[in-house]
C-alpha cells in the first residue's frame, strides 16, 4: 500500500474513488475480524462438542464394563450357594449390559468399537447360556441326590439292616452273613459319595459304582433289594454324566466370560485414549484460534489506522498548499509555483486551473503597461482578461463544486465507518460473552472431574479395607474347615471302632448260638450252659441294636460334619473371590482415578485458555473502539475540508470581483 501511493497510484485516482477504495478496504477488515471472531467461537463450541461426545462414550463403555463385572459377581456367588436369588440379580445384571451395548451406536461408537462391542455382546450371551446350562444341570443333579441318590440309599441300608436281623434272628447264618457283607459293601458306596458332595469330583462315582456293584453280588435270593441297587446304581451312572456336562459347559463358560472381559477391556482402553486425545485437541484447537484471531485482529486495526492517515494526509496535504499558493498569488506574488499540477484528480485540475489564472495575471499585467501606449490594445487586452476572469470563474466554480462534493462523500464514509467500528465492538462483546461461557462450561466440567476423582479415591479406599477384613475372614475361615475336618476324622475313627463292635457282637451271636446247639444236643446235662447261652446272645442282640443307633448318631454326625466342611469351604471361596474381585475393582479404580485426575488437569488447561480468549477478545474489543475513535478523527478531517472548500470558494469568489472590479 505505502509502495502504491509513493508511485504515484492513488494521486491519478479522484478524491471520490480513494475515499469509497479506502473506506471500503477499512469496512472488509472489519467485516474480517467480525467473521474471524466468529469462526473463532464456532471452532471453539465445535470441539467442546467433540470433547463432551467422547466423555459420553467413555462413561457409556465404564457402565458396560462395571455391569459386566456385577454380573460376574453375581454368577461367582452362584456358583459358592446355588442361591436363586443371586442367580436372578446375575441375569438382571447381563440384560443390563447387553442394554447398554445395544445403545452403542446411539452415543456415537465408530465402525471398529461397534465391532468390539458386538463381540461383547456375542460372548456375554454365550456366556449366559452357559450359565442357563448349568443351573438346569445343578437342579437336575440336586433333585437326583435328593430322591435318587440319598433317600433311596437310605431304604436300601435299611431294608439290607432289617434283612440281617431277622436272619440272625431265625438261625440263617449263612443269610445273615451275605446280608451282611452286602450292607458293608453298600455302606461303603455311600461313604464314597461323600467327597463327590464336597468337591464334585466325578472319580468318586465309579469307585461307589463298583462297591454298589460288589454289594449286589451279594444279594441272592433278594431280588427286590437287587433291583433297588441296580436303580441306585443307574442313578449315580446319571450323576457321573452330569458331572461331566457340568465340567464342560463351565469351561465354556469361562472361555465366553475371558472373551467378553479382553474385549471390553480393549474398548475401554480405547475409549480412554480417545477422551484424552480429544481434550488436547481441545486445548491446541483454542490456543491455535486464539494466537490467530489475536494476529488477524492486530494486523486489520493496523491496517485500518494507516489507511485512514495516509487518505487524510493525500487529501489535505495538497489542498493546504494549493491554498498557500493562492494566497501568496493574492497578496501579489507572480513568481510562485503552483503545486500539484502534475496530478490526475481533482485537486490537480484545480491546481492547473490556477497556474492558468496566475499566467493570465501576469500577462493582464503586462498588457496594462502595454494598454498606456496603445488604448485600442488595452481595450483587447480587458476583455480578454475578462474572458480569462469568466473562464476561471466557471472552472474554478465548478471544481469547487466537485471538491465540495467529494468532502461529503468523505463525510458520509467516515460516518459509515464510525458504524462499522461499533458494529465491530458490539460483535467483539458477543464473542467475549461467547468465549466467557465457554470458560464457565469448562469450569464446570473441571469441577464435576475433580468431584468424580474424590469419589473414586473414597471407593479405592474402601475397597482396600474391605479387602483387607476378607482376607481376616479367609484366615477364620479355613482354621474353623482344619477344626471340623479333624472333628470329623474323629468321628470316623468312632465309626470304625462301632464297626468292630459290631463286628464282634455279630460274632458273638454266632458263638451263643452255637452254643444253644451244642447246649440242645447235650441234653439235661446241657440246659444250664443253654441258659446261659441264651443271656449272651440276647446281650449280643441288644449291642448290635445300640451299635447300631451309636453308628446312625456317628453318620448324622459326619453328614452334618461333612455340610460344615462343605458350607465353610463355599464361604472361604467366597471370601477368596469377594477379595479377587475387590482387588481388580481397587486396581480399576485406581486407573480410573489416575484418568480422571489427567481429564481434571486438561480441563483446568482448556479453561486457562478460555479465560485467555476472553482476554484477548477484550483487548480486540478496545482496538475496534480505538477504529471508531480514528473514523471519527476522519469525520471531522472530512467536515474541516469542506470548511476549507468553502473558505476557498469565497476567497476565490472576492479575488474575481475584485478581478472585475479592477
Amino acid at each position: 500500500m505505502r509502495a502504491w501511493i509513493k508511485g504515484g497510484r492513488m494521486a491519478r485516482l479522484s478524491i471520490k474513488a480513494r475515499i469509497v477504495s479506502g473506506f471500503g478496504v477499512v469496512l472488509a477488515t472489519t467485516v474480517g475480524v467480525a467473521v474471524s471472531g466468529y469462526m473463532l467461537v464456532t471452532q471453539v463450541g465445535t470441539d467442546f462438542a467433540e470433547y463432551q461426545q467422547n466423555r459420553a462414550k467413555t462413561e457409556h463403555v465404564r457402565s458396560v464394563d462395571m455391569a459386566m463385572m456385577q454380573t460376574r459377581f453375581e454368577l461367582s456367588r452362584w456358583l459358592q450357594r446355588f442361591d436363586a436369588a443371586a442367580l436372578k440379580v446375575a441375569r438382571d445384571h447381563l440384560d443390563k449390559s447387553l442394554a447398554l451395548i445395544e445403545r452403542g451406536s446411539a452415543i456415537g461408537l465408530s465402525a471398529d468399537e461397534l465391532a468390539v462391542s458386538d463381540r461383547i455382546g456375542k460372548a456375554l450371551r454365550a456366556y449366559g447360556a452357559e450359565y442357563a446350562n448349568l443351573a438346569r444341570i445343578k437342579d437336575e443333579e440336586l433333585a437326583l441326590q435328593g430322591r435318587d441318590i440319598d433317600q433311596a440309599g437310605d431304604q436300601i441300608a435299611a431294608a439290607l439292616s432289617q434283612r440281617r436281623t431277622r436272619a440272625f434272628e431265625s438261625g440263617d447264618l449263612d443269610q445273615a452273613r451275605m446280608l451282611n457283607g452286602a450292607a458293608d459293601a453298600f455302606q461303603a458306596a455311600r461313604d464314597q459319595l461323600v467327597p463327590f458332595k464336597a468337591t464334585g469330583d466325578a472319580k468318586t462315582l465309579a469307585a461307589a459304582g463298583q462297591s454298589a456293584a460288589a454289594a449286589q453280588g451279594k444279594l441272592q435270593g433278594n431280588a427286590d433289594l437287587a433291583a433297588k441297587l441296580t436303580a441306585w446304581r443307574a442313578a449315580l451312572e446319571r450323576a457321573a454324566v452330569l458331572a461331566g456336562e457340568w465340567s464342560k459347559h463351565l469351561k465354556l463358560s469361562r472361555v465366553a466370560r475371558d472373551d467378553s472381559m479382553k474385549a471390553s477391556e480393549s474398548l475401554l482402553a480405547g475409549a480412554t485414549r480417545e477422551g484424552l486425545a480429544a481434550e488436547e485437541d481441545f486445548a491446541r484447537s483454542v490456543a491455535r484460534g486464539t494466537t490467530s484471531f489475536l494476529l488477524k485482529a492486530v494486523g486489520i486495526v493496523i491496517l485500518g489506522i494507516l489507511i485512514s492517515l495516509r487518505l487524510a494526509g493525500s487529501i489535505t496535504g495538497p489542498l493546504q498548499r494549493l491554498s498557500g499558493a493562492m494566497a501568496a498569488l493574492g497578496s501579489g506574488a507572480r513568481s510562485i509555483a503552483v503545486p500539484g499540477t502534475e496530478r490526475a484528480d481533482e485537486i490537480g485540475a484545480m491546481a492547473r486551473t490556477v497556474a492558468l489564472f496566475r499566467d493570465g495575471l501576469i500577462e493582464s499585467e503586462q498588457r496594462g503597461a502595454e494598454q498606456r501606449r496603445d488604448t485600442d490594445a488595452k481595450v483587447d487586452r480587458a476583455r480578454h482578461l475578462e474572458a480569462l476572469t469568466r473562464g476561471f470563474e466557471g472552472k474554478v466554480s465548478a471544481l469547487i463544486a466537485t471538491l465540495t462534493a467529494a468532502a461529503g462523500e468523505m463525510e458520509a464514509a467516515a460516518h459509515s465507518m464510525s458504524q462499522s467500528a461499533a458494529q465491530a465492538t458490539s460483535l467483539s462483546a458477543g464473542v467475549a460473552e461467547a468465549a466467557s461461557q465457554t470458560s464457565a462450561n469448562v469450569g464446570s466440567v473441571s469441577s464435576a472431574t475433580d468431584e468424580l476423582s474424590a469419589s473414586i479415591d473414597e471407593i479405592v479406599r474402601q475397597v482396600a479395607h474391605s479387602s483387607v477384613i476378607a482376607g481376616r475372614a479367609d484366615a477364620e475361615a479355613a482354621r474353623t474347615e482344619a477344626t471340623i475336618r479333624a472333628l470329623a476324622a474323629g468321628a470316623q475313627q468312632i465309626g470304625d471302632v462301632i464297626q468292630i463292635i459290631t463286628s464282634i457282637a455279630g460274632r458273638t451271636n454266632l458263638l451263643a448260638l452255637n452254643a444253644t446247639i451244642e447246649a440242645a444236643r447235650a441234653g439235661e446235662a446241657g440246659r444250664g450252659f443253654a441258659v446261659v447261652a441264651a443271656e449272651v446272645k440276647d446281650l449280643a442282640t441288644r449291642t448290635a441294636r445300640a451299635t447300631d443307633e451309636i453308628a446312625g448318631q456317628v453318620g448324622s454326625i459326619q453328614a452334618q460334619t461333612v455340610q460344615a466342611v462343605q458350607a465353610i469351604e463355599a464361604i472361604g471361596g467366597t471370601i477368596r473371590d469377594m477379595n479377587a474381585i475387590a482387588t481388580g475393582v481397587a486396581s480399576a479404580m485406581e486407573r480410573q482415578s489416575a484418568a480422571t485426575g489427567e481429564i481434571a488437569r486438561n480441563v483446568q488447561h482448556a479453561a486457562h485458555s478460555t479465560q485467555v480468549v476472553s482476554g484477548h477478545i477484550d483487548e480486540v474489543q478496545r482496538g475496534a473502539d480505538h477504529t471508531g475513535g480514528t473514523a471519527d478523527q476522519v469525520l471531522h478531517a472530512a467536515r474541516a475540508l469542506a470548511r476549507q472548500a468553502a473558505t476557498l470558494e469565497r476567497e476565490i469568489g472576492g479575488f474575481v470581483a475584485e478581478i472585475k472590479a479592477a
